[in-house]
């Protein structure tokens, strides 16, 4: 967990202060720590709790369906458990409430898609990850990111 705490601390210093190249360190910095929250995930426990397969289930569908439009009370019904329940485990288990995660997860995927296809317009990068218009994605990647997705592509 403290390792989760710190790569978040490092994002945010770097967002703050902007020193050279701070982009791609936030990039990786937040590459990290999506493979820190999968290996937590993976990690075999001596006597698996509820807890941690229920963890480990959730993680996997929001991993493979974030582009979807995903709501709390729909997981909730999905897994079974109550939405307070399982936001609750949720945030203990990694850190983050899972529309924070949900959000994470589709900016550093439209910063992937970005750089791999400059050409691809702005608009067609939101609707592609889920998000309803435009607006609503420059909101969420300016909030995650600090800067708008037209300045992360320059």
């Amino acid at each position: 967990m403290s390792q989760v705490i710190a790569l978040l601390e490092q994002v945010r210093q770097e967002m703050e202060e902007q020193p050279p190249l701070w982009p791609e360190i936030v990039r990786t910095r937040l590459k990290e720590f999506f493979i820190l929250i999968r290996r937590t995930a993976l990690r075999p426990v001596s006597a698996p709790s509820p807890v941690n397969l229920l963890m480990k289930q959730l993680l996997a569908y929001l991993d493979q369906n974030f582009m979807l439009p995903l709501s709390l009370p729909q997981l909730s019904r999905h897994f079974g458990f109550s939405t307070f329940y399982l936001s609750r485990c949720f945030s203990q288990f990694s850190g983050l409430g899972i529309k924070r995660y949900i959000m994470q997860r589709r900016i550093a995927e439209a910063q992937l898609i970005m750089e791999k296809h400059s050409n691809l317009k702005l608009t067609a990068v939101a609707e592609q990850l889920g998000f309803k218009n435009y607006a609503v994605f420059n909101r969420a990647f300016l909030k995650i990111s600090h800067i708008p997705p037209s300045a992360f592509r320059h």
